[in-house]
């Protein structure tokens, strides 16, 4: 299974987000209306590479999926590979 960390913030922003979750990172408000999305398992820990999305049975760490804002893509650029833009 593909697992890598997931990175922290060293500051988290608390702005108003409008109507989407802000970036599971830094907190920013998402500001594109299609953002890339992360698989959060392991407890809130861990991203979940896409290639491994249906092998994943643990459900009791399973956090879902998590919007990521476009520059904190750019500044860890190992969670290209595991960001996927979710279907409506």
């Amino acid at each position: 299974m593909n697992l890598i960390d997931l990175p922290q913030s060293a500051h988290r922003h608390a702005d108003d987000t409008g109507d989407l979750p802000p970036c599971i990172i830094c907190g920013r408000p998402i500001r594109a209306k299609s953002p890339k999305h992360l698989h959060i398992v392991g407890g809130g820990s861990l991203v979940l590479s896409p290639a491994d999305d249906e092998e994943y049975t643990d459900t009791a760490a399973d956090m879902g999926y998590h919007p990521v804002g476009a520059g904190c893509l750019k500044k860890h650029p190992q969670l290209k590979a595991y960001a996927i833009l979710l279907e409506d």
